[in-house]
């Protein structure tokens, strides 16, 4: 970013400087609530796989991410998969995506609705 100027009141100050603010980060949840074929299939046979170091962990159809992942990051690869077979590609969070607070960790959590 380019350098700004600081003003004390009465005069501006000769010296710039920079301002450097990380990227906001969350979770990412996926939460599996549709599933396939007339009668379905039970929530407890899905999990989802990342790529690109993106570890997830989860289990009865709830998947949130090991670390926050930060907004600026490129798109990461994610599927749900039913007994190792790739079901669909899974979305990444967007800006409409439902944004919660996790109050029992503390962290920002982006759930999205599979």
């Amino acid at each position: 970013p380019a350098g700004s100027r600081v003003l004390d009141g009465r005069s501006l100050l000769g010296r710039r400087f920079v301002v450097a603010v990380s990227a906001r980060s969350t979770r990412w949840r996926y939460v599996v609530v549709k599933t396939s074929g007339a009668a379905g299939r039970p929530v407890a046979d899905f999990a989802v796989e990342a790529t690109d170091g993106l570890a997830v962990t989860g289990a009865d159809g709830v998947f949130t991410t090991d670390a926050s992942v930060p907004w600026q990051r490129a798109p990461a690869r994610t599927q749900l998969t039913r007994a190792s077979d790739a079901v669909r590609p899974l979305p990444n969070p967007g800006p409409r995506t439902p944004l919660v607070e996790d109050a029992s960790q503390a962290i920002a959590v982006h759930h999205v609705y599979v």
